[in-house]
């Protein structure tokens, strides 16, 4: 045919932690129209799972091959290239070697023959990508993160949390931070897809404690129970009140029942079978919303202000 796949054809090739899986996915890119990625069946690559909507993206394959582009479909979902978010109706030109990630469950590596054996426009050959991954790895007292969330905490531990603890200690907390910082993002998706309109919001935090009396040296030790530690925070999306704080371990055990139900979902969906667009908010979030820990709105008759009401009329 007029796009038929070539031996010099760039491909996309699954890869896994799990080396049984690594490279049992391929999906060649012919020279053509572009290539629609996406969860209905009128995709060329047909990609089903969290975070692929009806349509996410479109690869066009150009320069004869040597050079390939992808542009985001503008209707949600989630495409990371080398572990930077791609934005609605974003188009970015992709070298060989680049790591895609398509959902939450997909994740590819892209190949271009012709650029591997010459250098096409943009284009690197593995050797350049295993050095950029190399200098990626290089530590950093404060490694670069994306996102408002996630640059808020960096700003707050660097001002208040390192002169403290050092920047060693506060170089791992970030480092947990962005591995907790992607779970909560795909809670947060998860949460989409069960609720269909979304009743609270989770974002990554970090809660503070004062000391139990003035630091008397330059290098104070706090003890383990005056340390800062990583939470989940969970808020009302309407208004953005506070509901619930959650140490990480209360977290993943929610998020392990939030995957459970949208399985669960996915299954009846297969079947045929009617889903309940609620039942994730009172099977997996109902300490979030009736919990007698939670922060409590300020009451309306409340007329003479303190610290506490102005900290949100904690109870």
């Amino acid at each position: 045919s007029e796009h038929a796949v070539t031996a010099n054809s760039p491909y996309l090739l699954n890869i896994s932690d799990d080396i049984s899986l690594a490279g049992r996915l391929l999906y060649f890119l012919p020279e053509g129209p572009p290539i629609s990625i996406g969860s209905e069946e009128n995709n060329r690559i047909r990609l089903m799972g969290l975070g692929i909507p009806d349509h996410l993206c479109d690869i066009s394959v150009v320069a004869g091959g040597k050079g390939v582009e992808v542009q985001h479909s503008g209707r949600g979902g989630r495409l990371i290239v080398d572990g930077v978010a791609v934005s609605d109706n974003q188009a970015i030109a992709l070298y060989n070697g680049a790591r895609i990630i398509f959902g939450r469950a997909f994740a590819f590596r892209l190949v271009i023959p012709l650029a591997s054996q010459g250098g096409g426009p943009g284009g690197r050959g593995m050797e350049d990508e295993d050095l950029l991954m190399r200098a990626a790895a290089l530590p950093s007292p404060f490694p670069a993160c994306e996102g408002d969330t996630l640059q808020r905490l960096r700003l707050l531990i660097e001002t208040s949390v390192a002169p403290v603890l050092g920047e060693t200690e506060c170089a791992e907390i970030m480092r947990r931070a962005g591995e907790v910082h992607n779970d909560v993002d795909e809670a947060n998706e998860l949460l989409k897809e069960i609720e269909q309109t979304p009743l609270q919001v989770l974002e990554v935090g970090l809660l503070l404690r004062a000391p139990p009396e003035r630091p008397t040296t330059e290098h104070t030790v706090l003890p383990n129970n005056r340390r800062p530690q990583l939470v989940v925070h969970c808020s009302r999306l309407a208004d953005g009140e506070l509901l619930s704080v959650w140490p990480i371990p209360r977290f993943y055990q929610h998020l392990e029942e939030l995957r459970d139900f949208y399985q669960q979902r996915c299954d009846l969906k297969r079947q045929g079978l009617p889903v309940d667009a609620h039942r994730g908010v009172s099977m997996a979030w109902e300490d979030a919303v009736s919990s007698p820990t939670n922060i409590q709105p300020p009451r309306p008759s409340s007329i003479e202000g303190s610290s506490d009401d102005s900290d949100g009329g904690e109870r």
